[in-house]
């Protein structure tokens, strides 16, 4: 049967997953876009451009992407040992809210390399936003709990 338990120990695989992904895509990513823009022996003079245009931008990405995807493991493994309304979370969640706008804002320019950048841009916002929300639910909560810790 499904629980909360499995549903952390799902979300930290995932998150895993997506630290060991980051890495290993950028080093194939020479190659995929290479395979997705030529076919054959025919392949468009943009093939270089589009290379770059991907690749130094989703280079500058990962780093903060990396950075995000551990902070987001610690938040996971505080809820796992029942530490929910504690400033760590709190203070972890502005990180990762941060990060988001870090990387929309490198997907903002660099959309003028590749304009599909731009999706991943207002993504990141959004994200940021949400995440933002929920650090200031927390917040809240803590300052709830607190009161409620010295009533009697």
């Amino acid at each position: 049967m499904w629980n909360e338990r499995k549903s952390i120990l799902l979300s930290k695989i995932v998150v895993i997953a997506i630290i060991v992904t980051i890495p290993v895509l950028g080093g194939f990513l020479p190659t995929l876009i290479q395979q997705l823009l030529c076919s054959g022996s025919a392949c468009p003079i943009q093939s270089d451009y589009y290379t770059v245009a991907i690749l130094i931008p989703y280079g500058v990405m990962a780093l903060p992407g990396l950075v995000l995807m551990a902070f987001l493991y610690k938040l996971l493994q505080n809820i796992d040992n029942h530490q929910l309304f504690i400033e760590d979370n709190v203070s972890l969640l502005r990180r990762i809210s941060w990060l988001c706008f870090l990387i929309a804002a490198v997907a903002i320019l660099a959309t003028g390399l590749w304009w599909a950048w731009s999706v991943l841009a207002i993504a990141a916002v959004l994200i940021g936003l949400l995440v933002r929300v929920i650090k200031n639910i927390f917040a809240r909560a803590i300052i709830i709990k607190e009161e409620n810790d010295y009533t009697i």
